[in-house]
């Protein structure tokens, strides 16, 4: 047996379709198959249809229209991190939740809260009362220089919220931000995070398969 430096992949992605949320009149996945015989063969395919920020997935900045940069312009080592995992436990994030998280320059931060606990991040449903990241929470994340944030629910804005100040705080300040984990059998520490997106040229988000290595 191969000898690989971590003992456990832990996979933190969605299912697409069987656990991702639609907007009302929106069908953010689905997947149409087909038969169809070549060279004497019979080939089965599939056409898929995705919105770029279905499941897990990664926001760039330029998800927002103040901002110009594109999932594809970031160096491949932007989606292989140090990840601190934080288990949190309250309705919201602040500042004061995660200042005690041991992060350095370039780590990425992973929030492991009630929506995964509870079954909201694989619900299929638009739940009321997610767990969501305070703005106060974004500037600490700006502050210590972290390259991602990672969030178990599809969005991390407060509900109802006006204006994506928390994407804003995020994007603007270069920090990639990562939707839509289910890290319910996932316990706080330090991992390893990998998370290619699709190589999608000038696109401002793409699906993406998330795993941390332990």
């Amino acid at each position: 047996m191969q000898h690989l430096p971590f003992n456990k992949i832990h996979d933190i992605s969605i299912k697409l379709g069987e656990e991702t949320v639609d907007f009302p009149g929106m069908t953010f996945f689905s997947r149409d198959e087909e038969e169809r015989e070549i060279d004497g063969a019979m080939y089965r395919g599939s056409f898929l249809h995705l919105f770029a920020h279905c499941g897990t997935h990664m926001d760039a900045p330029s998800h927002l229209l103040d901002y110009d940069k594109t999932i594809d312009q970031f160096p491949l080592d932007r989606f292989i991190r140090r990840a601190v995992v934080l288990d949190i436990e309250g309705a919201s994030i602040s500042r004061d939740v995660i200042a005690h998280a041991d992060l350095g320059e370039g780590d990425a931060l992973i929030l492991r809260t009630q929506n995964s606990v509870l079954g909201r991040s694989v619900s299929k449903t638009i739940s009321p009362d997610y767990t969501w990241l305070e703005t106060s929470a974004a500037e600490f994340c700006a502050e210590c220089s972290v390259s991602l944030v990672g969030f178990d629910y599809f969005v991390a804005e407060q509900p109802g919220s006006q204006g994506a100040v928390m994407h804003r705080t995020l994007l603007g300040n270069d920090i990639i931000i990562l939707e839509g984990l289910n890290l319910k059998n996932v316990q706080q520490g330090v991992y390893t995070l990998i998370c290619l997106p699709l190589k999608i040229p000038g696109c401002e988000g793409s699906p993406t398969r998330a795993v941390l290595l332990q």
